[in-house]
């Protein structure tokens, strides 16, 4: 789920999501995920209005908009751009004193959501390849 001022939204890492952001952006929407994991960890140890300026380099606030557009319109074609922009200008992009998890600045809602899509490919994968070692085993029995 993609927490953004106070609410919650299914996403889904798909094809037409990835082809909806380059149309919208000129970007690659995994490529752009890999930058925001990236930047986390190398800022590792700098304040959070530096990390957070980091973050912001990766893409513009629009573009962002548009990722997390693509992501959840998969799951739910009524939610609008202007909802999705509307709840990250609600935000913002620094922390507030009140932070909790559902009002995050959204580069922090943006490198927590790379890494759970990251996490998604990694789990995919693992069962993806135990299916395929179980079908060699079948067929060499046989």
């Amino acid at each position: 789920m993609i927490k953004l001022a106070y609410k919650e939204y299914p996403y889904k890492m798909s094809l037409g999501a990835k082809k909806q952001f380059d149309s919208a952006t000129g970007l690659d929407l995994w490529n752009v995920l890999l930058k925001y994991i990236n930047s986390w960890r190398s800022s590792e140890g700098l304040d959070t209005f530096k990390r957070l300026e980091l973050l912001t380099g990766v893409c513009t606030t629009l573009q962002a908009s548009e990722l997390f557009h693509a992501l959840i319109k998969v799951e739910n074609s009524c939610i609008s751009l202007t909802e999705i922009q509307d709840a990250m200008e609600s935000v913002g992009g620094r922390p507030i004193q009140d932070d909790d998890e559902w009002c995050k600045p959204w580069p922090l809602v943006l490198v927590n959501l790379a890494y759970d899509i990251d996490a998604e490919y990694v789990s995919q994968l693992s069962k993806l390849r135990e299916l395929n070692t179980k079908k060699k085993v079948v067929t060499s029995e046989q």
